[in-house]
């Protein structure tokens, strides 16, 4: 998923992947009066909803196969939990490469060794 969000930053203007973070961070959009007036506001809050679905039903299939640290489903994670956890990891990622590349290129990091550092972490800390 973030792979594919740092693709298309990098082939498109800004301003396309700064509306997308823009949509990412809205004050929740789903209990938001303005979604049943706007039609292009629900059409995508309703496309985030099948991408979410689709995250949801990986985490579930992770919990069944027992692919997850025990610690980590002993403590009640749905997958609910589990995939807007995992979801919010991304959208921090994705701000800080559209905001901070310069400054994490200081740092000797590229783009692409944030994504796997950052992803590394996240997966270490939830696969068995």
């Amino acid at each position: 998923m973030v792979y594919t969000y740092n693709v298309f930053r990098k082939s498109y203007p800004p301003l396309y992947f700064e509306a997308i973070i823009k949509f990412q961070t809205l004050n929740d959009m789903k209990h938001a009066a303005h979604i049943e007036e706007s039609p292009s506001y629900k059409k995508m809050f309703l496309e985030g909803e099948i991408a979410l679905g689709i995250l949801i039903s990986v985490f579930e299939k992770g919990i069944k196969d027992k692919a997850f640290k025990s610690s980590l489903v002993s403590n009640d994670a749905s997958a609910n939990h589990l995939a807007i956890a995992f979801w919010a990891q991304m959208i921090g990622i994705m701000m800080t490469l559209s905001r901070k590349e310069n400054y994490i290129n200081d740092y000797g990091m590229s783009d692409k060794s944030l994504i796997e550092t950052a992803l590394g972490i996240i997966f270490d800390g939830i696969i068995n």
